[in-house]
């Protein structure tokens, strides 16, 4: 989660911003089709898309 806050931050986010939009991120990504994965996995899958780009 400190990756994705960090890398929000170096964006012009601020701390708190950060890590509101950080947990935004992950739960939006919680949604695996029908149904729920878990944090640690919603967690890995936006650091892999921030990795991409």
């Amino acid at each position: 989660m400190d990756k994705i806050i960090n890398r929000l931050m170096s964006c012009g986010y601020t701390c708190d911003d950060a890590e509101i939009e950080a947990d935004k991120m992950v739960e939006m990504n919680r949604w695996d089709g029908a149904e729920m994965c878990s944090r640690e996995y919603a967690i890995q899958m936006v650091l892999d898309a921030i990795e991409e780009e």
